[in-house]
């Protein structure tokens, strides 16, 4: 698998953009494709500070030299508009439309489920609501192993996924939960040792989202048993 590092080089060097991503994270980002050096970040401040902009740009940038790169907005998950499920199969189906992803995830081979590559299990879970959730945790626990190419996980708004939230059962009853048990936000329970074999992590805490202190220091568990 092939990054290309000359990309990021040529914008930086020109400029383009770089009022719209911070500077650290472009660093990192050049870390990462010449020496394999991972690292994370987590965005917070005021509304409007230009937080999302930060990742979206972040991914831009690491799409175009090669990188695989999932982007997640927690409140797209936490929202119960549709079954969880539902909301799982469109994100991986939009997860494979992005340009060269299909490719990409054709060429990695899925070692935490019976499929021959990340691309065959990403397919199986955009189509089948019943399995999509599985599926995604099955490729986020992949994808941070993934060595083969270099990988940007992005997630915004994370202090979504924090406290608890409401999920829309496949009855269409609402029901209240915890994070621990959400099966994607528990993946990011402990959020400032989540790390990735080779890539980046970047993170952006939403103000409309408020999580609990010891949460938003990256371990909800702490603040939940202190409750309960």
């Amino acid at each position: 698998v092939e990054v290309n590092g000359s990309v990021l080089e040529d914008w930086c060097g020109g400029g383009v953009m770089l009022s719209c991503v911070r500077r650290d994270m472009l660093t990192a980002l050049r870390a990462l494709i010449e020496r394999d050096k991972s690292s994370r970040f987590l965005l917070s401040g005021t509304v409007g500070g230009g937080k999302s902009l930060s990742l979206v740009t972040l991914g831009s940038f690491a799409r175009a030299a090669g990188c695989l790169v999932v982007f997640m907005q927690a409140k797209f998950f936490t929202s119960a508009t549709e079954p969880l499920g539902d909301l799982v199969c469109d994100f991986l189906s939009s997860h494979l439309s992005v340009p060269g992803n299909a490719a990409l995830l054709k060429c990695l081979p899925c070692r935490s489920s019976g499929f021959a590559s990340l691309y065959d299990l990403v397919v199986a879970g955009a189509n089948d609501p019943g399995k999509a959730v599985d599926a995604l945790v099955s490729y986020i626990k992949d994808v941070k192993r993934e060595e083969r190419v270099p990988v940007v996980l992005i997630v915004d708004q994370l202090n979504a996924f924090l406290g608890p939230h409401e999920i829309k059962g496949d009855d269409g009853r609402h029901e209240m939960i915890v994070p621990k048990d959400d099966p994607i936000g528990d993946l990011f329970a402990e959020w400032n040792i989540f790390s990735l074999a080779r890539g980046i992590v970047a993170y952006a805490l939403s103000s409309s989202f408020a999580g609990g202190k010891m949460a938003r220091e990256g371990n909800w568990r702490a603040q939940f048993d202190a409750k309960h």
